[in-house]
């Protein structure tokens, strides 16, 4: 568990920091962002120093307990979400600095609460018995190799699927820096930390991916339908207005409506019991039996 400790001090020394800086120094923060309200700086900085506290407790601890450690890490990958939030949807972060700041400090408090899970996932794994080894990836794989054995498993049409998907997400940068392509980036960005974390979590790929997908691609659909029909959610996107912006709006509705229809699919599969991870000896009986019957 050292990995897990040393993670949660370093979580405990960013947290302070920012604690400290947000609290003495909320007007000149306030002022680099733009127009972040100093006492919302302040109270963000005193709910860090009751945070750094905790983390702290529980780094120390004789027997560091994997809830808090769920718990720590919920709250940086919050953070990171919730930053790129900050970002396209309010008025509170105005300058190019600030965003670039904002951008920096939420990759790096994502990062540290994904190595929370990281360490603790290596530290309380548990030697597979026969009984469950047929569920799991190869024992003597490192966690990262059982991540890229899954990946490489996935259906080639699966593969070629998301990289179209991934592909038409990017052009939005061609439309930069309208909101709208603000809006989509982020969107595509906020599912890393939960794409992640859930693979780290089960040391693979499985079907609970697909909800990775629904947080954040769920709202992003309604607004680029709202952008499409109307002004309720910012300037109606017309073909007349921005030919290429519209058409693009329609490809992605398109290609994000069809994505989160295979992510309540497999979310779904999930829940009836279909956990198996993707590559491993109960996932390829699974296809087989499904080859066989077709």
């Amino acid at each position: 568990m050292d990995g897990v400790r040393w993670t949660l001090r370093l979580n405990v020394f960013t947290c302070s920091a920012f604690g400290i800086l947000f609290t003495l120094h909320s007007p000149g923060v306030a002022a680099y962002l733009g127009a972040f309200p100093p006492f919302l700086l302040r109270l963000i900085g005193a709910m860090l120093f009751l945070h750094s506290a905790h983390l702290l407790f529980g780094s120390f601890r004789k027997t560091v307990l994997p809830v808090e450690v769920y718990y720590f890490s919920a709250g940086d990958v919050l953070w990171y979400l919730g930053s790129l939030l900050l970002l396209v949807s309010t008025d509170f972060i105005t300058t190019t600095h600030g965003a670039v700041a904002v951008i920096v400090v939420a990759v790096i408090v994502g990062t540290i609460g994904l190595a929370q899970l990281w360490f603790l996932a290596s530290a309380t794994e548990r030697s597979y018995s026969d009984s469950l080894s047929s569920d799991c990836i190869p024992r003597h794989f490192t966690r990262l190799e059982a991540i890229g054995f899954s990946w490489m498993r996935v259906k080639t049409w699966v593969k070629i699927w998301l990289f179209a998907l991934n592909a038409v997400f990017l052009a939005a940068l061609l439309f930069w820096p309208t909101e709208f392509a603000q809006m989509v980036i982020a969107a595509y960005f906020a599912t890393a930390p939960l794409l992640l974390a859930l693979m780290i979590v089960q040391r693979g790929l499985t079907r609970l991916l697909g909800i990775a997908h629904l947080i954040p691609w769920a709202p992003l659909l309604a607004y680029v339908a709202l952008r499409l029909s109307g002004d309720l959610a910012g300037e109606q996107i017309t073909y007349q207005g921005h030919a290429g912006l519209f058409i693009y709006a329609i490809v992605l509705l398109g290609f994000v409506a069809v994505c989160l229809a295979f992510d309540v699919y497999d979310l779904a599969c999930w829940i009836r019991g279909d956990r198996a991870r993707i590559g491993s000896q109960t996932d390829l009986l699974s296809r087989e039996r499904g080859e066989a019957a077709t």
